[in-house]
C-alpha cells in the first residue's frame, strides 16, 4: 500500500532515533500499567448482557424495585433417594433453621415454612410439629406440604426424592469477598448439619452461578494468558531459534498485555465473562505484528544492512501494514460497540483500546530493542540451515504459489462456487440464546439447574406483574389477579402457578366483588411470604410461574402464547397494567433483537473495513477483489454452525466479528507487499515475490495466532471455547483464502486490465 496508514508507524521512527529515550518512557507507562494491573475488577452479572433502551429490560428494573426480595436468592437442592424419612427430615429442618443464622441472610424458605390455614386466633401453625411423627402420619405431614399453595411441588417433588431451600442473600452482597465469605459459611453449614444422611446437597441459583462465573473469570485470565505466552514463545522460537531474537519477538506483546489490563483498572472498567478474552487476542495478536517486524528486520540485516537501518526500513516497509491491520481490528471491534448490550459495548471498545495498545507496544518496542540488542547478535555460517518451521513454512507457501499460479481460473471459479451455497448458510442462521451457554457443564450447580427443571417443574421464574393505573376503578385488584393466574395456569409449559388468587382457594376465602381486601390478607402472613405476593407499598401484585431451563426460542414461544393470552386481558381491565417480566423473559425477547443488531453491525463493520483498504490500496480493484476471500472465511464457519444445528449466539457472532478483523490482516500485509513489488514487476513476478516474501510470515503468525486462541479450550467456560473454535477455524480458512484465492484472483483480473 502506498500511504502510511495515517502515520501510526511513525511512532515505530522515533524510537528508531532515539531508542533510549524511547525505552525510559516506555519503562515508565509500563509501571503505571503494572500499578493498574492490580486494581482491576470483576463484573459476574450476566443479566448486564441484555440490557438496553427497550421496554423490557426497563420493566425487569422496575420489577426488581417494586421487588427487592426476589432479586437475590440462593437455591439448596438436596436429594435422596427418599427424604420422606424422620431422621432426614430432621435434618433438612435443622438446616433450615441454621442458615437463618448465616451473615447475610434475610430469610429462608422450604417446606417447613409451610403453614396450616389460620386458626380462630389467627395464628398460622406450622404443618411440621416441633416433634415428627412416624409412619402415615409423617406422609400426611409431606403431602399437605407439598400442597401448599405458596411453596406447592417447587419445594418437594413428587416422588419426594428432591427438595429446594430458598436462602434470601442482602441486596449489599455482590463483590467477590464477599462472595468467597457467604458461600463458604453456606457449605460448611450443610456440611455440619447433613453429615452422616443418605442425602447430597447442591448450592445452586442466580448468585450461586454468578459466584462460580466470578471464579472461572479469575481462573481463566491466570490459566489463558499464561498459556498463551508459553505457546506463542515457543512458536517464536521454532522460528528463530536464538535467544535474542526469541526475546525481541515476544518481550512487546507481553507488555501489550499487561498495559491493556493496566489501562482497565486504571479507568475502573470490570472484566466480564466477555472481555476476560481481551488479553488472549491482545497477546496473539501482538506476537502477529511483532512477527512481522522481526521477520523483516532479519531479512534486511541478511541483505547487509545494520540493525538500525534494518529496524528504520521495517517500520517504514512493514509498520503501514501493521497500522492498517491494527485500523481493520479496530474497525471490527468498534462495530460491537454499537451494540446495545453494555456487556458487548464494553468488549467492542475495550477491544478497540487492547489492539491499539498492542500495535503502539510493538511499533514501539520492537524498533527500539532491535537497535539496542541486535548488534550483540551473532551472525549464523553463511548456508545455516534455517529452523525446521521456516522451512516448513517456505514449503508451504511455495507449494501454494505453484497450484495457484498453474491454474488461476480453476481456483477462482472453486472459490466462488463455495461461497454461494456458504454464503446462503449465512443467511439462514436464525438467533438462539441460551444464559447456560456462559457456565461451565461440569459445574454441579450447572447441573443442579437440570435437576430441577427433571423433578421441580422448572428452573426458571417468569411474572405477571400487575399494577393498577387509576385508583377511581370500580374493578378490583382480585378480580384482575384471578384472571391472570387462570391465564398462566392454562399455559401446557407453565408450572406451579402462584398467586393471591391460589393463597385464597387455599384460605377458602373467595375475593368480595364488592371490596379489595388483598391488603388484609397479605398482612396476616409473614413477610418473606407476602412480599412474593405483593409490592412492600401493596400497590403491584405478582402471578409467577415456573418454566423448564432451555434455549431462547422455546421460551420465546411460551411467553409469545402468554402475552396473546393477557391482551384480551388488558382490553377488559383497562384501568390496570399486566406485564410480563423476570430475568428468563428478558432473555426471550431482548437477546434476538440484540444478536439481529450484531449481525448488522458485523455487516456494517465488513463494508468499512473494505472501504478502508481500498482508500489504503488507492485501488478500487483491489479492494473489490479482496472481499470474496474474506467473505469465504467468513460464510464457511457460518455454514459449519448451520450444519451442525447451531443458531446465531452472542458468543458465536462476536467471534465471527473479531476473527474477520483479524483475518482480514492477512489481506492487508498481502496487498501491501505486493504493491510494493509491483512497482518493479510484472503481476505474476510481483505475486511470486510476494509469495516468498510474506506467505511463509502470514504462516507462521496464523500458526502463533491459531495456538495462541487455542488454549481458548483450557476455559471451562462454554462460550469462551466456542469463541477460541471459531476463531481457529475462521483464521484458517482466511490463510488459505489469502494465498490461494486472492492471488488467483489477481492473476486473473491482471490479464484483462492493466495498471492491476
Amino acid at each position: 500500500m502506498t500511504t502510511h496508514a495515517f502515520g501510526l508507524e511513525r511512532i515505530g521512527l522515533l524510537c528508531v532515533r532515539a531508542p533510549y529515550i524511547a525505552l525510559i518512557v516506555l519503562t515508565a507507562i509500563t509501571g503505571l500499567a503494572v500499578y493498574g494491573f492490580f486494581q482491576v475488577d470483576y463484573d459476574d452479572d450476566l443479566r448486564n448482557l441484555l440490557r438496553s433502551e427497550r421496554e423490557t429490560p426497563k420493566q425487569y428494573d422496575e420489577f426488581l424495585k417494586r421487588f427487592p426480595a426476589l432479586e437475590n436468592q440462593t437455591f439448596v437442592l438436596i436429594e435422596g433417594d427418599t427424604l420422606v424419612d424422620k431422621a432426614t427430615l430432621e435434618g433438612i429442618r435443622n438446616l433450615h433453621l441454621d442458615l437463618q443464622f448465616v451473615d447475610g441472610v434475610t430469610h429462608v424458605l422450604s417446606m417447613f415454612s409451610a403453614r396450616h390455614r389460620p386458626d380462630r386466633d389467627g395464628n398460622f401453625r406450622p404443618v411440621f410439629p416441633e416433634v415428627l411423627p412416624d409412619g402415615d402420619d409423617l406422609v400426611r405431614l409431606v403431602d399437605e406440604a407439598r400442597s401448599h399453595p405458596l411453596l406447592a411441588e417447587k419445594m418437594l417433588s413428587k416422588d419426594t426424592t428432591a427438595t429446594l431451600i430458598v436462602v434470601g442473600m442482602e441486596a449489599s452482597l455482590r463483590d467477590y469477598p464477599q462472595y468467597v465469605e457467604f458461600f463458604a459459611e453456606v457449605e460448611s453449614v450443610i456440611g455440619d448439619v447433613l453429615d452422616g444422611l443418605p442425602v447430597r446437597a447442591t448450592v445452586t441459583g442466580e448468585p450461586a452461578l454468578r459466584f462460580e462465573i466470578l471464579e472461572i473469570i479469575r481462573s481463566d485470565m491466570r490459566v489463558l494468558n499464561l498459556s498463551g505466552g508459553l505457546i506463542a514463545i515457543l512458536v517464536c522460537a521454532l522460528f528463530f531459534r536464538r535467544p535474542i531474537l526469541i526475546f525481541l519477538a515476544s518481550f512487546a506483546p507481553l507488555v501489550g498485555v499487561v498495559w491493556t489490563l493496566g489501562g482497565f483498572g486504571l479507568t475502573g472498567v470490570k472484566i466480564t465473562a466477555m472481555s476476560n478474552i481481551l488479553p488472549t487476542l491482545v497477546l496473539v495478536i501482538g506476537f502477529s505484528d511483532s512477527l512481522h517486524m522481526v521477520f523483516s528486520i532479519r531479512r534486511l540485516m541478511r541483505e547487509g544492512l545494520s540493525p538500525r537501518e534494518a529496524a528504520e526500513r521495517s517500520v517504514r516497509e512493514v509498520g503501514p501494514a501493521c497500522a492498517m491491520t491494527t485500523v481493520t481490528t479496530m474497525i471490527a471491534l468498534g462495530a460491537l460497540g454499537l451494540s446495545e448490550s453494555a456487556v458487548i459495548q464494553q468488549f467492542g471498545l475495550g477491544g478497540v483500546f487492547a489492539v491499539l495498545t498492542a500495535f503502539v507496544a510493538v511499533v514501539a518496542f520492537v524498533p527500539a530493542l532491535a537497535v539496542i540488542l541486535l548488534p550483540y547478535l551473532k551472525e549464523r555460517p553463511a548456508g545455516a540451515p534455517r529452523s525446521l518451521a521456516n522451512r516448513m513454512a517456505v514449503s508451504g507457501s511455495t507449494w501454494i504459489w505453484s497450484r495457484v499460479e498453474r491454474r488461476p481460473a480453476l481456483v477462482v471459479v472453486c472459490g466462488l462456487a463455495l461461497l454461494a451455497p456458504t454464503g446462503v448458510a449465512y443467511f439462514k442462521l436464525e438467533s438462539a440464546y441460551d444464559y447456560r451457554e456462559y457456565l461451565s457443564p461440569l459445574s454441579e450447580a450447572n447441573q443442579a439447574v437440570d435437576r430441577i427443571n427433571e423433578k421441580l417443574g422448572g428452573a426458571d421464574i417468569t411474572f405477571v406483574m400487575i399494577e393498577r393505573t387509576n385508583d377511581a376503578s370500580k374493578v378490583h385488584s382480585s378480580e384482575v389477579i384471578a384472571a391472570a393466574h387462570k391465564a398462566m395456569v392454562e399455559q401446557p409449559d407453565m408450572y406451579n402457578v402462584s398467586s393471591i388468587a391460589s393463597l385464597r382457594d387455599w384460605l377458602g376465602q373467595p375475593a368480595d366483588p364488592d371490596s379489595d381486601d388483598n391488603a388484609d390478607i397479605l398482612d396476616e402472613l409473614p413477610e418473606y411470604y407476602a412480599d412474593r405476593l405483593a409490592s412492600p407499598d401493596r400497590d403491584a401484585w405478582l402471578v409467577a410461574g415456573y418454566v423448564p431451563a432451555a434455549p431462547t426460542p422455546v421460551t420465546r414461544a411460551i411467553f409469545e402464547r402468554l402475552e396473546r393470552d393477557l391482551v384480551p386481558l388488558r382490553e377488559a381491565y383497562p384501568d390496570y397494567s399486566l406485564k410480563q417480566t423476570g430475568v428468563i423473559v428478558m432473555s426471550a425477547y431482548e437477546s434476538g433483537y440484540m444478536i439481529d443488531g450484531l449481525k448488522q453491525n458485523m455487516s456494517l463493520a465488513i463494508f468499512v473495513i473494505m472501504c478502508v483498504i481500498g482508500i489504503t490500496s488507492r485501488s478500487f480493484v483491489l479492494a473489490v477483489l479482496s472481499i470474496v476471500p474474506n467473505l469465504l472465511s467468513l460464510t464457511i464457519v457460518a455454514a459449519a454452525l448451520f450444519a451442525l444445528g447451531f443458531g446465531f449466539q452472542f458468543t458465536s457472532v462476536v467471534a465471527l466479528t473479531v476473527a474477520f478483523g483479524i483475518a482480514v490482516d492477512n489481506t492487508v500485509h498481502f496487498l501491501h507487499r505486493y504493491q510494493l513489488q509491483r512497482r518493479d514487476m510484472a503481476p505474476r513476478e510481483a505475486l511470486a515475490e510476494t509469495m516468498v516474501k510474506v506467505g511463509p510470515v502470514l504462516i507462521a503468525a496464523t500458526a502463533v495466532l491459531m495456538l495462541g486462541i487455542g488454549v481458548t479450550q483450557l476455559s471451562v467456560l462454554p462460550m469462551v471455547e466456542l469463541f477460541g473454535r471459531l476463531c481457529i477455524v475462521i483464521l484458517f480458512a482466511a490463510l488459505f483464502a489469502t494465498l490461494m484465492l486472492l492471488p488467483a484472483l489477481i492473476l486473473s483480473a491482471s490479464a484483462r486490465m492493466r495498471g492491476l
